[in-house]
């Protein structure tokens, strides 16, 4: 057997795997070796067959050092890949690390201790700005559905309160955010309306007050502040997201609402409800084609964050023979047939979780409530009945979920679990330990690690500096010609012109890509009407209904794809502005720059005009007789005294006639497709006038700041500078920075800590 040692650290995202003595991922050779920098799920599946190739032996056994969840990932992979038996077998061994919630709170610490510390460079509002961002960025997990899923009481479930209403969810068309404040034992609420401007606030609310804010048409977002109780938080500022269904909203900026949230970039939890009962309906299709071209961008990932529920599995009545392992099989198939690979179904029963966790806080139910409550025993003697047993899960969830049985005070606690509800928790906890958490790690040293390297490579400086008369000497002369070209600024208008003079296409390409991607799609969804020319009046109101939806969904998935455009040619502007500016002063000093961009589309272009289906149907229609059959009559010519009729039959095959209204769906195509069309010219032609106009303030902006990045550079130049003109306070100065070098060293070691295992 070949020992492999394997080292990944998710904060850094690099990837060390020894053997032979040699590091495998350096060599170019290497079929991997252009993963050493990337995050091990992007690549996970690729490793067993190129160490196969490249260990060539029978059976490898990899010692791997990171965090519990991505060892869990690690071990899945090789067990996939050994039921292919190929010839080598793999084996895995964990070599255990420092729990990475646990670093959150060290990262806080060590924040504070920067701020005690020595070097006001650290402590400047945009250090700390950028700290606190990063800390207090929000990690979405976004619940969205079709109609008559039971996505509100899965909500409450997760809350443990009937807070959000479920009898109107048909009719709902707000989008509520739930943000997780630990501890705080009621639900504060605030009401926006469409430009996000207050309404309302209430500082402790009823369900009543939700039903009321649903029936107000000038509340378009509403905020409640609550805790989330059955999620562990991880040190993220969470915030649940219930979504309007796309088949149900009233307004398109809340459709595209759920298309961002499924094509975010920043990798939001998605959970998607199914209503087991109602698979196959049409209006899954356009929104299940996005989350399918989305769970294929970034990896496992991409597909971790997807989690489908199949909830009201325990309206199956196994007893008399149906099969709740059938429903979630149909459900796999119905997933597949969009095209989403192997999806995570978890079974659930949100309705039980709901009414006994209500129940054990003391909450009032109902009648029936206590009624469908006391259908908790169904799920303690029956083990088909029990949602945990049926997804497969990951051995941190499952010894989690079998932890929360073990600890279990009472059946109907127990039976909560069963519900299959606790089973997304976890889920949910794990991700978040997986992905986001070390991600926040990450961002929240980076916020002050370029400073403090900046910091860093000063003292070196003044270290040489104290020991070389000649070193001296010599930057006193480079320090001198460097504040000469920054006087006579020559070096600052020409970077000026260069920068003026930049243009970049990376948007306009990307859009239009997306209005060619659209037009193809939009070819697709009109295909089944273009199946038959001639079609029935009713059939027609179905098909163009039909055909409406999917029209809708498509611009708003389209018109996300835009956003997504401008804001990829401003990125790479931002690279291409950095580029230049670095150019234009690496002969003065080295210095860095960051960017924060966010651009969004303007409200004009949120609205699209799709002609009434009603109206088309009317101005196609014409009355036409058609042949519908035949009805037997009795020959009432044939008579005895006629003897001419005596050959004839008793009866008769008699042609019937109907007047039916027939539409022409050649002409309601056009009709249709030719203003979408118009639509998404308009929607084209705005977005670039757009991305223009955010690129124009981009320049200005970033040419704002040359004057601010230059006071930055004088005051490094005359920092170095005092040490090489005046020996004495170099002499002075030893002990002051021996203290400083000391301390910056030692927050640099913390820092080390923080991004290693």
């Amino acid at each position: 057997m070949k020992n492999v040692e394997m080292i990944y650290n998710p904060y850094l995202m690099e990837t060390e795997i020894h053997f032979d003595g040699q590091e495998y991922l350096e060599n170019k050779n290497s079929s991997l070796h252009d993963c050493k920098k990337l995050r091990l799920q992007l690549w996970m599946e690729r490793l067993c067959g190129a160490l196969e190739k490249d260990v060539n032996e029978e059976e490898i056994l990899i010692n791997f050092s990171g965090t519990a969840p991505d060892f869990e990932d690690l071990s899945l992979s090789c067990q996939q890949h050994n039921k292919k038996n190929t010839g080598t077998q793999f084996f895995c061994q964990h070599v255990h690390v420092m729990d990475p919630s646990d670093k959150i709170h060290q990262l806080k610490e060590l924040m504070a201790e920067i701020q005690k510390g020595p070097f006001d460079e650290l402590k400047t509002d945009r250090v700390q700005k950028n700290f606190e961002k990063s800390m207090n960025d929000e990690f979405e997990i976004a619940i969205i559905a079709t109609m008559s899923s039971g996505k509100s009481t899965l909500i409450n479930a997760f809350l443990g309160q009937e807070l959000i209403p479920s009898k109107n969810e048909a009719c709902t068309a707000k989008i509520t955010r739930i943000y997780n404040r630990e501890g705080q034992e009621s639900f504060s609420a605030e009401t926006y309306d469409a430009d996000e401007q207050p309404i309302q606030s209430i500082r402790e609310i009823s369900p009543a007050d939700l039903v009321s804010f649903n029936e107000n048409h000038q509340i378009q977002t509403i905020h409640l502040k609550g805790a989330i109780p059955n999620i562990s938080s991880k040190g993220m500022n969470l915030v649940m997201i219930d979504t309007p269904g796309p088949n149900n909203s009233r307004d398109m900026e809340h459709r595209n609402a759920t298309f961002r949230i499924i094509q975010n970039e920043d990798q939001p939890i998605v959970m998607y409800v199914l209503n087991g009962s109602q698979l196959g309906i049409s209006d899954d299709n356009r929104l299940l084609a996005d989350v399918s071209e989305a769970m294929k961008v970034s990896g496992k990932q991409s597909k971790d964050r997807f989690i489908f529920v199949l909830n009201q599995a325990d309206k199956y009545d196994v007893e008399a023979g149906e099969s709740l392992q059938v429903a979630i099989d149909n459900a796999k198939k119905y997933l597949e047939g969009h095209g989403i690979e192997q999806p995570n179904i978890y079974p659930i029963s949100a309705q039980l979780a709901k009414l006994l966790r209500m129940q054990k806080a003391g909450q009032p139910l109902t009648g029936k409530q206590r009624r469908d409550a006391y259908d908790y025993e169904r799920f303690i003697e029956q083990p088909e009945m029990q949602m945990h047993r049926y997804p497969a899960l990951t051995p941190s969830v499952q010894t989690a979920v079998q932890n929360r049985i073990e600890h279990a005070t009472d059946e109907q606690e127990e039976a909560i679990i069963y519900s299959g509800v606790p089973v997304i928790e976890e889920v949910i906890n794990e991700y978040l330990e997986k992905y986001a958490v070390t991600s926040k790690i990450k961002n929240g040293v980076e916020s002050f690690r370029k400073v403090i390297e900046q910091e860093e490579m000063l003292m070196k400086i003044e270290d040489e500096l104290e020991k070389n008369e000649a070193k001296r000497k010599e930057l006193a002369q480079e320090i001198k010609q460097v504040n000469a070209l920054l006087e006579k600024g020559d070096h600052g208008r020409a970077l000026i012109q260069d920068i003026q003079s930049l243009s970049d296409d990376t948007a306009k390409e990307y859009l239009l890509k997306t209005r060619k991607t659209f037009g193809k799609k939009l070819l697709e969804v009109s295909e089944p009407l273009r199946q038959e020319n001639q079609v029935k009046q009713r059939e027609a109101n179905l098909m163009i209904k039909h055909f409406q939806k999917e029209v809708e969904m498509l611009c708003s998935s389209m018109l996300i794809d835009l956003e997504k455009g401008i804001d990829k040619g401003l990125r790479h502007q931002a690279n291409v502005y950095a580029k230049e500016y670095q150019k234009s002063i690496e002969n003065l000093l080295s210095a860095s720059i960051e960017l924060n961009i966010a651009t969004s589309l303007t409200e004009s272009v949120l609205t699209v005009n799709l002609p009434d289906a009603d109206s088309l149907i009317a101005m196609y229609t014409e009355e036409r007789e058609v042949f519908v059959g035949t009805v037997t009559r009795r020959n009432t010519s044939k008579k005895w005294y006629k003897p001419w009729t005596w050959g004839e039959s008793s009866t008769y095959e008699k042609d019937v006639y109907e007047t039916h209204d027939f539409v022409d769906m050649d002409n309601v195509i056009k009709e249709y497709i030719n203003p979408v069309d118009d639509y998404m010219e308009n929607l084209l032609k705005t977005a670039e006038v757009q991305a223009q106009e955010q690129t124009d303030m981009f320049k200005k902006m970033f040419l704002g700041q040359l004057e601010l990045l230059e006071k930055a550079i004088r005051k490094n130049l005359d920092r170095v500078q005092l040490l090489t003109t005046d020996q004495e306070m170099v002499m002075e100065e030893v002990e002051r920075r021996k203290a400083n070098k000391e301390w910056l060293h030692g927050i640099i070691k913390k820092l080390d800590v923080l991004l290693t295992n």
